[in-house]
């Protein structure tokens, strides 16, 4: 039975297209439950079978791995928006301990990507991700995730919405699809072309 699509708020007018969302109504994704899941299990089961468990390594290990937890669970309560402006692509998140919203000039804006996340080699990340690719520190790429909790539909919706708008309003910014191939390149991202 498929998941029911977020409720996505869509605003636009001519001069900008703006995508909200609150992550409470968001269908919850299995992979990252899965992984907050696992880690601390794993870590626990791992110092169970040892002959004598170090306390002070599982201190350095299993306190950052629940509080890192902790923390994306909060996220499961904030709720996001993302803008696409002439100028700026405005990424806003609101919630207890959420970070505040954050402004990438145009010129600054490498990407923005969906997709399978390409890695080295033929890796890929696990999970479909939205992407803001962006200039860091010193000039190199970083990277910001936008909509963390929706699932692999109500991300490309966001991504097909910025897509629109910057195609009408002849923006100079560069849309990728991580899972297709680009024109004259080959598939790099681990995912193999579909037949037909």
């Amino acid at each position: 039975m498929p998941r029911r699509p977020a409720d996505l708020v869509v605003t636009r007018t001519a001069d900008s297209v703006r995508v909200a969302w609150d992550n409470r109504g968001v269908p919850m994704r299995l992979l990252p439950l899965v992984a907050m899941v696992m880690m601390p299990s794993m870590c626990l089961g791992f110092f169970a079978l040892g002959d004598k468990p170090s306390w002070a390594f599982a201190a350095l290990v299993l306190v950052p791995v629940a509080l890192l937890v902790g923390y994306s669970l909060f996220t499961r309560r904030w709720r996001e928006a993302v803008e696409l402006t002439r100028d700026a692509i405005w990424h806003n998140r609101t919630g207890f301990l959420a970070p505040g919203p954050r402004t990438y000039p145009l010129t600054s804006i490498r990407e923005v990507g969906f997709g399978h996340y390409p890695g080295t080699g033929d890796e890929c990340e696990m999970m479909r991700t939205l992407n803001l690719v962006h200039e860091g520190v010193w000039l190199l790429s970083d990277r910001t995730y936008v909509g963390y909790w929706l699932t692999d539909r109500d991300l490309r919706r966001v991504f097909d919405e910025l897509r629109a708008f910057a195609a009408d309003a002849e923006l100079p910014v560069q849309f990728v699809r991580y899972d297709e191939a680009r024109p004259g390149e080959p598939r790099t991202n681990g995912i193999p072309p579909s037949a037909g």
